[in-house]
């Protein structure tokens, strides 16, 4: 017995484009929209907004640094003054 396979329908599929010129109607106006404006002092505001959080997040990294790196400086300065108060008195 021989299994038969369903035929597929062969359909082409037909798309339809429309082509949109780029250079602008002169009859219908300004080529920006009415929106652009807005949409730029949008756009502006995130790009501030954006560069002020950066600014506080490296002060944030900064202020964390200092308060690791600005006692072990001074633990450094301590050790090394000792050190020298200490041959200071073996030289004598």
């Amino acid at each position: 017995m021989e299994r038969k396979r369903p035929v597929a329908e062969q359909r082409e599929t037909a798309w339809q484009v429309e082509i949109v010129s780029a250079t602008p109607n002169v009859r219908s106006g300004s080529a920006a929209p009415a929106g652009s404006r807005l949409i730029r002092t949008l756009v502006s505001i995130a790009i501030i907004a954006g560069a002020i959080g950066l600014l506080a997040m490296m002060l944030a990294f900064a202020a964390t640094i200092a308060l690791i790196a600005v006692p072990v400086a001074v633990g450094a300065g301590l050790i090394a003054w000792l050190g020298m108060k200490w041959r200071a008195a073996r030289g004598r």
